[in-house]
Order: C-alpha cells, then structure tokens, then sequence
C-alpha cells in the first residue's frame, strides 16, 4: 500500500520548523499558496558540473516538474523529470541552473549560479560596480522565479572582486547548504504558480 504524500501547509508547526531556521519574512510565511512535501535523497551527484538528485517521491505524492526544493539549511534545487514514484532533481550544484535572489540588506535584485568547481561556494552575478556591497552580506531568495518563498537564504558573501573588465562585480559567497550530508528535503508546491506563469505569459505574447 502507498502512503500518502507528506505534504505540509508553510503555515503549519512543521513546517515553520523549517522555515525557523530560514528566517523567513511573515508575508512569505503567512502565505497560503505553498505548501511543502518531504522526500528522502535518494542518489546525490556532486563531481560533474551538472549534478542531479533523486528522491522518493512522485507524481502519486504531487510532485510536478518545476517545483523548488529546499532543505532546513537552503536551496537545493528544482525538480527536472518525474515519474510515478521518483522525481529528479537539477542541483544548485548544477552550472546551467540560476536562482533569482536579493542581497538582504539593500533588497538588490540578483542571481546565483554555480561554477562548476567547490561546492561549498557559488557566484552572485549581475550586481553592478556603483552599489555598495560588503562581505558578509546574506544571499536570499527574491521569489521572481514564484517557486520559492521569498526570504530563503542562499548564502554570505565572502569575496566581492572590482577589478574586472565588466560593469558588475565578482562575487563568490558561501553556500548555507551542505550537498555532502544531504538525506531529506522538501519540494514546494506553489497553488498559485500556473496562473501566475500563464499570466506572464499573455503578456509577453503582446
């Protein structure tokens, strides 16, 4: 007999355990839109420059292609393929997947991406050279992208490099979440998301 899906309103005592640690904004944690199915790692790819993960659950517990995935500690990465009871996973640790984010303090519009070499550390990009940016700095999602919650935090900048041959900084920040020890996670299922995509998407046609 299958079980039912493990799936956790955001506004619930479980999941606000998780999103405790996240600190995440009332507004995002208040909202009713999403909600969070817990899944087991299954297989985790980390020596390729685009990594993957599978999990244990699938289209029988409501997994969709598309969906964020997060753990306790931050952004994992987004749902790729799904079949009946396993979904696949593109990982952070992933070089052509990008994560919308702010820098916290000055609510910068941003993005992170992999590099393809430490997993512990990835690149903020398109920050541009006339801001004031310092290391330390928290990394957090934007919810542009609507898969994830605004607020989740990514990483702390570690090195900001002005001397390039671009009008944007090079950044490099820590990463909050451990690939290395990864066992569960949580896909997030946004009620909302078709209609806002399908939204966007009339209005782009015009």
């Amino acid at each position: 007999i299958r079980r039912p899906p493990r799936s956790t309103p955001l506004y619930s005592s479980a999941a606000s355990d998780v999103y405790k640690r996240q600190n995440l904004y009332n507004d995002s944690l208040n909202s009713y839109s999403f909600s969070l199915i817990e899944a087991e790692v299954i297989n985790n790819s980390l020596r390729k420059t685009k990594n993957y993960i599978t999990i244990n659950r699938g289209s029988k517990d409501g997994i969709k292609e598309g969906m964020g995935v997060i753990s306790s500690l931050g952004i994992v990465g987004k749902i790729k393929y799904v079949s009946d009871n396993f979904s696949t996973i593109i990982s952070l640790l992933n070089t052509s997947f990008f994560v919308s984010s702010l820098i916290e303090e000055s609510r910068t519009l941003s993005s992170v991406n992999w590099d393809g070499s430490d997993p512990t550390r990835l690149k903020l990009l398109y920050v541009p050279k006339h801001l004031d940016i310092v290391e330390g700095a928290k990394i957090i999602s934007s919810s542009f992208d609507a898969i994830y919650p605004k607020g989740l935090l990514i990483g702390k900048i570690t090195s900001i490099n002005s001397d390039v041959n671009s009008n944007f900084y090079d950044i490099e920040i820590s990463s909050s979440q451990n690939f290395y020890n990864l066992s569960k996670v949580y896909v997030i299922n946004n009620s909302m998301y078709e209609e806002k995509k399908n939204l966007e998407k009339r209005t782009d046609e015009e």
